[in-house]
């Protein structure tokens, strides 16, 4: 009563893997190349794939007849429904060797350890996830699944990402505050001088624009965003000491 495509309408698919990869704030920033070690089911290095031992004579399969189905009819309240199966003998191929492959037992895949070359590209955030499509595992008779790499970006001892700005403490000397002058800022590009007007606020934010991170897949950074902050000495000298009751004197 009712026909369908059954195998061949839904290929088989290979496991999906996810793998997690650290990388420094840099890395992140900029990008980078990162080699992966996968230990998974893969294509038969030795017969490709076929199942074979390469140069032994192949036939139809006897139980599907060359087709690589079965078909099946079943009995229901509907009617008599027909289905087709990938053939259990051949996995789908239509045929059979003399000599099956003495690597992979003539399943097409073996379990073996690949290097895999991941292009992870600049401006990515951490917990963001890339998607290798074909870097999964293997399937006899179908598509490999796909490789998720989620990336992971350990923090950095100065710099902290917001959206793609960065943003960095800077501990400037009160005297340069009150008076006003340069100050140099390390930024990913390398350091950059700002100028500290005379009066300078502590938390006053300085600006330094494209000098953030890459937009993702895109033109264009964020900028650099330097917030000003008091550098305390913990241990000031005798020098300094006399030079801070002088400044109490003043009101400063």
């Amino acid at each position: 009563m009712f026909g369908f495509g059954g195998a061949r309408g839904r290929q088989a698919r290979g496991k999906d893997i996810q793998v997690d990869v650290q990388l420094e704030f840099r890395e992140a920033a900029f990008g980078v190349k990162r080699q992966l070690k996968l230990y998974k089911a893969a294509t038969c290095h030795h017969c490709k794939g076929e199942g074979g031992e390469p140069g032994s004579k192949t036939a139809s399969c006897k139980t599907c007849d060359g087709h690589g189905q079965v078909r099946q009819m079943q009995r229901t309240m509907f009617g008599t429904i027909q289905t087709a199966t990938v053939c259990p003998t051949c996995q789908g191929k239509g045929k059979s060797w003399e000599q099956t492959c003495k690597v992979c037992k003539g399943q097409g895949v073996e379990r073996r350890e690949e290097i895999l070359e991941v292009d992870i590209p600049a401006g990515i955030s951490s917990e963001e996830t890339l998607k290798v499509p074909g870097a999964g595992e293997a399937i006899a008779n179908g598509k490999p699944g796909d490789l998720y790499v989620r990336i992971l970006v350990k923090p950095h001892s100065r710099f902290v990402r917001e959206g793609n700005d960065v943003i960095s403490e800077e501990h400037v000397p009160f005297s340069l505050l009150a008076l006003g002058g340069e100050w140099s800022v390390e930024t990913l590009n390398g350091p950059m001088n700002v100028r500290i007007p005379e009066g300078t606020a502590i938390g006053t934010a300085f600006t330094i624009r494209q000098e953030g991170i890459p937009f993702l897949r895109s033109h264009g950074k964020g900028n650099h965003v330097a917030r000003v902050v008091a550098a305390v000495p913990k241990k000031p000298t005798r020098e300094q000491k006399d030079a801070l009751e002088e400044l109490r004197k003043h009101g400063l």
